[in-house]
């Protein structure tokens, strides 16, 4: 569930998320904290909306996930 996820984890994983973050008024993805807080936990400390942001932040995972999915049968029916 992305309200789990590390930061550092999710920004590497997931770079379109910065922007979203960002937008959340969480500036956090650069420094030390992000590599051991959640989504959840800086939302809070930001005192951002931790539903709305955790949802714009879905749809990045979900699209990026689905594309891997996609790529994979493709080399798969090779």
């Amino acid at each position: 569930m992305v309200k789990d996820m590390i930061i550092a984890d999710l920004v590497k994983r997931y770079p379109d998320s910065v922007q979203i973050l960002s937008k959340h008024g969480i500036p956090c993805v650069g420094c030390c904290v992000a590599t051991w807080e959640t989504v959840q936990q800086c939302a809070e400390s930001y005192e951002a909306d931790v539903e709305k942001l955790t949802q714009e932040l879905g749809k990045i995972v979900t699209n990026k996930n689905f594309e891997v999915v996609i790529q994979n049968r493709a080399k798969n029916s090779m």
